[in-house]
Formats: structure tokens, sequence, C-alpha cells
């Protein structure tokens, strides 16, 4: 199968988890999906992340050599669904000390951003929980952050907003 071809024949879900089946755990074949998906074509680049999002569901670490590439994606200006799907890979791994640094600072910048939708906020929020958890200092920085936004945003931010905070509490009174 030709991933870039097959990607352009439908937006469909049914093409996205044949794609993602096709590539399963091999990594070359999902470095061609990163290709597409880091590439100039808005459309080829949104369906591709929905392709990535099937694939990271099953085989999360595929994502891992990735990331330099990706975490430099969300720094720039990007369609938001491959934003989201990025941030939503990002959440189910856990991510290497020598990319932790600067995922933190990404990531912290997209949960700050009152112009993030709110699904890239929430994945975000779990990524930075998780980085909370290996890095407990920045605890509080995030319930601040969280709880700040809590007043004016979404049902779905205010609710997972909640159980983290619930968590990052635990954490905190760790200390």
């Amino acid at each position: 199968m030709n991933i870039k071809s097959q990607i352009n024949k439908s937006r469909s879900k049914e093409n996205a988890c044949s794609i993602a089946r096709y590539i399963g755990n091999n990594s070359n074949l999902f470095a061609e999906l990163i290709e597409i998906l880091l590439g100039n074509n808005n459309q080829l680049a949104l369906r591709a992340s929905m392709v990535l999002g099937k694939c990271t569901d099953q085989y999360p670490d595929l994502i891992i050599p990735h990331l330099p590439e990706l975490l430099d994606c969300l720094n720039k200006d990007v369609i938001d669904g491959v934003k989201r799907s990025i941030v939503r890979g990002i959440q189910e791994i856990n991510i290497p000390e020598a990319h932790l640094g600067i995922a933190t600072d990404i990531l912290f910048k997209l949960i700050s951003d009152y112009n993030q939708p709110i699904a890239i906020k929430v994945f975000t929020m779990t990524s930075l929980y998780h980085i909370c958890v290996r890095e407990p200092l920045l605890s509080q920085e995030l319930k601040h952050i969280i709880e700040d936004q809590m007043s004016f945003e979404s049902t779905g931010f205010k609710n997972r907003g909640a159980k983290t905070v619930q968590m990052l509490n635990l954490l905190i009174s760790q200390q």
C-alpha cells in the first residue's frame, strides 16, 4: 500500500483505520506517515493526523523517535487537527528525559494559550500531569493554570481539570 495515495483517497474513519492497521507496529511505515503529517499539504496532514491517532492508540511508543520534529511542529502555526493528534499521542507516552524540558515548555505554552481549542488543552493537561509525576515541583504551576481557566472554559475542560487538580493535590501533599 502507498500510504500517501491511500490517505488521499478518503477522509473516512474506515480509511484511517485501514491505514493504521497496515502500518501496525512498523516504525518505517510510521515514519512515512510522520513525513506526510509534517508536509506542506494541509489536507493530507489533516488526514494523516487521523491515522496518527489510530496508530498511537495501539502503539503509542512509535511516536517517541519523532518527538523532536513533532514538538517543533507544535511551536508552529499548524492546523488544529494536526496539533490535537500530536498532543493526544504524546499524552500516552513516557517522554524521554532528553526531550522532557522542551516538551514541558511547549505544553505549558499550549495550555496557557486561551485561544487553543479545548481538545488540545485537555490532552496537554494530561501530558503535563504525567510530567508533574516525574517533576513534582511543576505541580503548583499546572494547578494554578488549570484553576485559573476553570471558571470560563467548557464542561470538558472543567471535568478533566477538576480530576487533574485532585491528582495534583495528592502530588503536592507528598512533597
